[in-house]
């Protein structure tokens, strides 16, 4: 039902006023400009991009049903002295919608939350998950530490509170402890010397996030409920921001990447201090070597070792088509994979026939030679392999 709401709800706000190629393209998240355009004007953030996960087809199949059903319609409208097909919510739609409104709003919600924080980006590494995991619970224990009752804690009852597992609990123990000044260091479960060290760490989090861009910042916050007075829901941030489910996932992949940056490493005694922790932790001789974030074509490349098609690593990684060609533009030559096991060898030659037609002098010419179902990726992915092409 959730998918049959995001639609009823997408099409409620552009009643009349947009087509159903529009409606296709707003919900895989299209960045062209007239979308984004669109996106401010009809008020249509978080939905912008909810189904991307779903293929073209799979979402026109949804649109099918809910017009069988009654619940839309199309209808010509004239503007402009042209007439195009504006899709439309139907009395019964917006009845259907009303009912599903106070659950499914809230379950929206809910998965964008899950979606973005919760799954992790096949890019995250396990290095990463680890440091993600240990940075959720050292700023719940800062944001504990914050409560006054909290800081007549000890370490021990402090840590307690949060109920982490035990790998966790000794993470926090470490840093804390490599954090506490070495004359308080026989103390450092001690409240007076919690406090310090807490205090400390606090100023260095809010010095990290101080430098960030602020849309990054501002996603961190909340990722680790860093409630301080920049703190914002999610669902703001996204609103506020523009952003889609994906641009959340990247943000946070973006910012996992920083702890393997050595100017930052360099900068920051916090995250030296993290990084030196989690080498350790994962037995490794140099830090340098910790890698939070995996290339993505070498993600791409793992997919396809397992089987999985171009549509369906597109699909699962949340990206466009055209971005897991351009992957498999880098992949072919590093892995020698033959260019027929990418693409059909009609295909190939389809392109490379519209390519001697129009002289090769630009994608949108080549692409103007061939039908509808080529797309720019699989074009660009043959020309630069096969003509050693490069785009102007």
């Amino acid at each position: 039902m959730l998918r049959c709401y995001v639609m009823l709800k997408t099409v409620e706000k552009i009643h009349g006023r947009r087509g159903k190629t529009f409606l296709l393209k707003l919900l895989r998240g299209s960045r062209e400009y007239s979308v984004e355009k669109a996106v401010w004007e009809f008020d249509l953030v978080p939905l912008w991009g909810a189904l991307y996960r779903m293929e073209r087809v799979e979402i026109e199949s949804l649109m099918a049903e809910l017009t069988e059903k009654g619940w839309i319609y199309i209808e010509d409208v004239s503007t402009g002295g042209y007439t195009f097909p504006f899709v439309h919510i139907s009395r019964q739609g917006r009845a259907e919608l009303a009912s599903l409104n106070e659950t499914e709003e809230n379950r929206l919600n809910s998965y964008l939350e899950q979606a973005c924080f919760v799954q992790k980006s096949p890019e995250v590494s396990n290095e990463g998950i680890l440091l993600d995991n240990i940075l959720f619970y050292l700023v719940g224990l800062l944001e504990l530490w914050k409560n006054h009752a909290s800081k007549n804690m000890d370490l021990t009852d402090l840590i307690g509170q949060m109920d982490p597992e035990f790998t966790t609990a000794e993470m926090l123990n470490k840093l804390l402890y490599r954090s506490t000044p070495v004359k308080l260091q026989e103390q450092f479960r001690e409240p007076y010397v919690v406090n310090i060290v807490c205090y400390q760490l606090s100023n260095q989090v809010r010095q990290l996030l101080s430098v960030l861009p602020e849309q990054e910042s501002m996603v961190i916050r909340s990722r680790y409920q860093v409630k301080d007075s920049m703190y914002r829901p999610l669902i703001d941030i996204m609103k506020h921001y523009g952003l889609m489910e994906r641009d959340v996932q990247y943000t946070v992949k973006r910012f996992l990447s920083h702890f393997a940056n050595r100017s930052y490493i360099e900068r920051y005694p916090f995250v030296a201090a993290i990084v030196d922790l989690l080498a350790e932790s994962l037995g490794l001789e140099d830090s340098s070597s910790l890698s939070p974030v995996r290339d993505t074509a070498q993600v791409t490349y793992e997919m396809y070792q397992n089987g999985r098609t171009i549509s369906e690593i597109a699909k699962e990684r949340g990206l466009a088509v055209s971005t897991i060609y351009a992957h498999f533009a880098r992949l072919i030559p590093k892995f020698r994979i033959s260019l027929d096991e990418i693409l059909p060898a009609e295909r190939i030659a389809n392109i490379l026939q519209a390519a001697d037609t129009t002289g090769g002098v630009s994608l949108r010419a080549i692409k103007e030679q061939l039908p509808s179902d080529y797309n720019y990726g699989e074009i660009r992915l043959v020309m630069e392999l096969e003509r050693n092409w490069k785009a102007a």
